[in-house]
Parts: structure tokens; sequence; C-alpha cells
């Protein structure tokens, strides 16, 4: 199966993406640095989870609220929110 997951678009960390990312994964702060500095997914689903689809858009919504560039993925491929909203 394929994965959706949702990227910072810069390896810059900030406590506004660990203020986010910490909403939606039980995470401590030095696990989302490391996330961040590394261009590791802040957050991953199956394609076909609904709930995880979900959980991305709202990240993607509230980080790029807090001023924060953003890249989401679908089989590690950039892709663009109007294919997951469908």
């Amino acid at each position: 199966m394929g994965l959706i997951g949702i990227k910072a678009a810069k390896n810059d960390f900030n406590a506004a993406i660990a203020k986010i990312v910490r909403k939606y994964r039980d995470m401590s702060l030095s696990e989302i640095k490391k996330i961040v500095l590394e261009g590791n997914y802040l957050y991953e689903c199956d394609y076909v989870d609904e709930q995880g689809i979900k959980v991305i858009l709202s990240i993607d919504s509230e980080l790029n609220k807090s001023g924060i560039a953003t890249v989401i993925y679908e089989h590690d491929r950039i892709t663009d929110l109007a294919r997951l909203i469908c």
C-alpha cells in the first residue's frame, strides 16, 4: 500500500512546529526536532486511511496558518491538496 505524508518545506525547526505536531503525535520535542532537521515526515498514513488524511490536512492547515510552508507527498512524490480532498 502507498503512503501519504507531510513534511516541513524547510528543515528549520521551531516551537510552532512542535506544538502543532504534538497535538497529533505523542512525541518529545527532541524527536520532532530530529524529524524536521532530517527532512522526514511529520505525519504519515496509508493512502486509504481517511482519518489519517484528515490529520494530514489539519496539520497542513495549522502549520500554514503559523507561516510554516509544508509539502504533502503521495507515494514519495509531491502532490497537492486537491488530490487528497476528493
